[in-house]
């Protein structure tokens, strides 16, 4: 069901799985736990496309049709997901995978518009932005003006595609926050709550409207 599979258990790592990962950061750490569990969101999601339909259009409504259509199916489907679960879960549940899925849509816009341009298929580029919080401090430096070429290079395409740089700082704390607060806990198997999910939401889709501030920022070619 839609609830089993929210309240996810990642199977323990054998020896060789252990040792491979020793070399992980706990941020790279927490960025495949990430992974795994969106990938889950994602099948669910593509198992039940009638049911998470109503919850992709009242999304599409609330951001935009432009805004919406931009994004990978996948990262709809996430969305979607899980803005279905979370009225199907009971109030003192785990919500640690709609917080996952609702979250990749922000980082889906950062690396499609800021990162992904500019490592292209680059191995050595896309490990500096690897993690959510190194793309984050990438584009901080880029922005300032610091950092090496592949600072400069994401600093000279924000700049081509007529984006305001202070802008793009004045949403870093926001962007950390929805690092910290919410995708790094979840990943860290930190019971979530009911409350978590509610102030992510409004931080997202409601006042503070993180999802429409980073689309527009960065999307202005």
């Amino acid at each position: 069901t839609v609830l089993g599979l929210i309240d996810y258990q990642l199977p323990e790592a054998s020896p060789s799985e252990s040792a491979a990962t020793d070399a992980e950061s706990d941020d790279e750490h927490a960025e495949r736990v990430i992974y795994n569990v969106r990938a889950s969101v994602e099948k669910w999601g593509r198992a039940h496309l009638g049911e998470i339909a109503p919850s992709r259009e009242r999304l599409e409504t609330l951001v935009g049709e432009m805004r919406w259509h931009s994004l990978d199916d996948d990262v709809q489907i996430m969305m979607a997901t899980a803005d279905l679960v979370v009225h199907q879960l009971d109030p003192v549940a785990d919500f640690s995978g709609p917080v996952i899925g609702m979250c990749a849509a922000v980082e889906h816009i950062i690396h499609a518009l800021a990162i992904s341009p500019v490592a292209g298929s680059d191995l050595a580029r896309q490990r500096q932005a690897r993690t959510f919080g190194a793309a984050l401090d990438t584009i901080e430096l880029a922005c300032r003006s610091q950092g090496n070429q592949l600072h400069r290079d994401i600093r000279a395409h924000l700049i081509s595609n007529g984006v305001d740089l202070n802008d793009v700082l004045k949403l870093m704390p926001l962007w950390r926050r929805l690092n910290v607060r919410y995708r790094v806990p979840a990943a860290h198997r930190q019971v979530l709550s009911k409350t978590d999910w509610q102030h992510l939401y409004r931080l997202l889709l409601g006042p503070e409207n993180l999802f429409l501030q980073t689309f527009d920022t960065l999307h202005r070619s």
